[in-house]
């Protein structure tokens, strides 16, 4: 009825099962929903023995694989509502109408020595189709498939770098706590620069001697943002920039044996990556 009758197709939601040249081909009908940010699928439960070897990944398609002493494996697998699911089926696999939660599922059972084993349902919303599959029986696939829950993951953390630093700085070392980073360039001469970010503002380590009088404090723009250069008159001594930006949460200093377009250039250098 779906195949032929636009009103039909439009007027459902959810996973339709087709069977094409031995496959069970699983498409999704209905408006498609955006992916969640940092929300993952995946087992609460599972047999004694099987551990984790690959986690779900934040993405239309995770895939979490779990294996135990004997090497045998058990995949789970999330789609969303973007993609159509593929299942081959062998010639000696029995389908069996079976139930995940009150959920309608599919559970195909090969009765061949050996062979994988397949359980297939839908979410509570219909949006998402969930997989498993196993060399288990289906008791305990349908055991495994009722422990699946939404979990929250932490959001990838963004680390800042520079992008450009004077010609004969290279980079040193890097220190990162739970407050800050801070990563240290060198140069031939062996003056050192200092870039330091953080999103806790109250730790920021730059020390600049603010009743030296031969250090210079201006308002700058860092980015079109304000920023504080303490310029310092003394050769010896390293000139610091100061600046934060609200909207990322994060706070910056510089602290370089350099001019003060220099420290601003370095810092219009900083780029966010993942």
């Amino acid at each position: 009825v779906l195949a032929v009758s636009p009103e039909a197709r439009a007027a459902f939601v959810g996973w339709v099962r087709e069977v094409y040249e031995g496959w069970f081909v699983y498409h999704y009908i209905g408006k498609e929903q955006a992916v969640p940010e940092n929300v993952v699928f995946c087992p609460t439960w599972m047999p004694d023995g099987y551990e984790l070897i690959a986690e779900p990944e934040n993405r239309a398609h995770m895939i979490a694989i779990y294996e135990n002493p004997e090497e045998d494996i058990i995949l789970f697998n999330c789609y969303m509502n973007t993609e159509s699911m593929n299942l081959q089926i062998g010639e000696d696999t029995q389908l069996i109408d079976t139930y995940v939660s009150n959920i309608s599922a599919d559970l195909y059972i090969d009765n061949t020595s050996g062979a994988v084993n397949h359980l297939v349902w839908e979410d509570e919303n219909k949006q998402r189709i969930f997989w498993i599959t196993s060399t288990l029986d289906g008791e305990t696939m349908v055991k495994i498939a009722e422990s699946v829950e939404a979990q929250e993951v932490p959001k990838p953390q963004v680390v800042y770098r520079l992008t450009w630093v004077p010609e004969g700085y290279s980079e040193l070392k890097e220190s990162i706590s739970d407050d800050q980073v801070v990563i240290v360039y060198r140069n031939d001469e062996g003056y050192l620069l200092a870039f330091t970010y953080t999103k806790n503002r109250e730790s920021v380590s730059a020390y600049v001697l603010l009743d030296n009088q031969e250090t210079d404090v201006q308002a700058v723009l860092v980015g079109g943002k304000t920023a504080d250069l303490y310029l310092e008159q003394q050769a010896d001594k390293a000139s610091v920039l100061v600046w934060g930006d609200d909207e990322k949460g994060v706070f910056f200093a510089i602290s370089a044996h350099c001019s003060g377009e220099e420290l601003i250039k370095i810092a219009e250098s900083v780029e966010a990556v993942q």
